[in-house]
């Protein structure tokens, strides 16, 4: 049985207290040596920082289809704060318009209202139930409205995020399930938001493409909730006969951005984690929004577990605020697609399993046909802006950054931005 944290002892060497060194400076010396062997290989200087594009592939330029379903997926598009949401939304608008595309499907992956879900303020209280209708509306207004043209275009599916769940007392994630409560009858979404929390769901798009949507955030915090998410997954891929089946949750695989060490937070963070949670800090092991903490490791080792064993072709994700294409981790793996500069952006890293990185603000874009599922990624400044999460020029401006075809005998086509 587990002591209580202030009882806790933890051992140290008899040649320690033989030599009559101090608990609390072999402490010191224990953090300084865990920091110094792994920590530092983390810490990633300016110069390894990625500046406009990171990608590799021809100059081919993937070409339409008449007959092919496509599919819009953004992340983390829940503050309005800096202008750059609505610069996505007016560029995600002009793509459609340009391209003359209606999708099929548009994929909100999570962190879909900052700071702590759908509750009208900044932050969740510490004490106290009564909902403010009215502050939520005006919230849901602020977040929403560069991009309500897809209520009359598409069906939206929305996951939830860490930042989603932030508030239970005041009902966050209801409130975002059930958003016409907040707006008047004619900005009404009806059937065509289709929020997406708990155990996993599926769409079936286009007979084409199967969407299986989960729950990262409850799959990371609760091992029981992980196991019957996986069980439940296992159900849903096992049924049907689709051309490509696809993922679709908050919390990528893998990302090469701050929640894996990238930028000089992101570094310190992952290097301080381990010495913190093993040495000083317990209770820190209970993070979860690191890519390298272990409750985050076991998420991702139990699903990749489920893939070798059903076919994924695409797992696609928010929570890092860039956009990432990266590589599977192994024969029968899916590649990670990270979507998550809706409204935000972060630095990268470029690393062996990069295909394609920006840290650009924009968005992705599949399109699949019986031949192949292609993936691009449009951003609101170009691979040529060499700045790292440059501010848009204009608003509506877009550019293609990446194209990437998958074959379905997972063979790559690739396509750089022209």
């Amino acid at each position: 049985m587990r002591l209580p944290f202030s009882e806790v002892v933890h051992p140290f060497p008899p040649v320690a207290r033989e030599a009559g060194v101090s608990r609390g400076s072999l402490r010191v010396l224990l953090i300084a040596a865990c920091v110094s062997a792994s920590g530092c290989t983390f810490i990633r200087y300016p110069g390894s920082t990625i500046r406009g594009c990171a990608g590799d592939g021809g100059d081919r330029q993937l070409t339409a289809d008449p007959e092919a379903v496509s599919i819009v997926a953004l992340g983390d598009f829940g503050s309005a704060d800096e202008g750059r949401s609505a610069a996505v939304g007016a560029a995600l608008k002009a793509f459609l318009n340009t391209r003359a595309l209606t999708p099929a499907a548009a994929l909100l992956l999570g962190d879909n209202f900052y700071n702590a879900g759908l509750i009208g303020r900044a932050h969740c209280p510490w004490w106290g139930s009564a909902i403010d209708p009215a502050a939520i509306s005006r919230q849901l207004d602020a977040v929403i409205a560069p991009f309500e043209f897809l209520r009359q275009q598409t069906t939206t599916y929305v996951v939830p995020g860490n930042h989603d769940h932030g508030c239970p007392r005041l009902k966050s994630l209801k409130n975002e399930a059930d958003i016409d409560l907040f707006l008047p009858p004619a900005r009404a979404w009806g059937d065509r938001w289709q929020f997406r929390s708990g155990l996993p769901t599926e769409a079936i798009v286009g007979d084409l493409v199967q969407i299986i949507f989960i729950d990262s955030e409850r799959m990371i915090e609760d091992g029981d909730v992980l196991s019957a998410s996986v069980d439940r997954m296992r159900e849903l891929l096992s049924h049907g006969s689709y051309r490509w089946r696809l993922v679709a949750g908050h919390h990528p695989l893998y990302t090469n951005g701050p929640h894996d060490g990238a930028g000089w937070a992101g570094g310190m963070l992952k290097a301080l984690y381990y010495p913190l949670h093993l040495l000083v800090f317990p209770p820190f092991v209970y993070g979860n929004e690191g890519a390298y903490e272990w409750k985050y490791r076991r998420y991702r080792d139990r699903l990749e577990q489920l893939f070798a064993e059903h076919r994924i072709d695409v797992f696609l994700a928010g929570h890092e605020h860039a956009l990432e294409l990266l590589a599977a981790n192994g024969a029968g793996q899916p590649l990670t697609v990270v979507s998550g500069s809706a409204a935000k952006c972060s630095p990268l890293m470029r690393r062996s399993n990069t295909i394609f990185s920006a840290s650009k603000n924009g968005f992705a874009l599949l399109t699949a046909t019986r031949q192949r599922l292609e993936v691009e990624f449009v951003g609101t400044t170009a691979c040529g802006d060499a700045g790292v999460c440059p501010q848009p020029a204009q608003s509506g401006a877009w550019h293609r950054l990446f194209g990437y075809g998958l074959l379905p005998a997972a063979s790559p086509i690739s396509a750089a931005s022209n």
